[in-house]
């Protein structure tokens, strides 16, 4: 069982994904690769985000 839950946006506006993980590193891992990506695409600030939470918990620990 999945213990944490994902919630990702590769721009603002765009669609939002939502992935049981097993440890909320993997949000660290994909938002460096998604900031990159906007950077090299020339995109503003508001673009990638990550959220990540235990899947138990409606406790938010947010991080960029």
């Amino acid at each position: 069982m999945k213990t944490f839950v994902l919630v990702m946006s590769l721009y603002s506006g765009g669609p939002i994904v939502e992935v049981p993980v097993d440890d909320c590193k993997a949000g660290v891992a994909w938002i460096h690769e998604a900031w990159d990506w906007a950077k090299r695409a020339g995109m503003s600030e508001t673009g990638p985000m990550y959220v990540c939470f235990p899947a138990d918990k409606h406790v938010e620990i947010a991080s960029r």
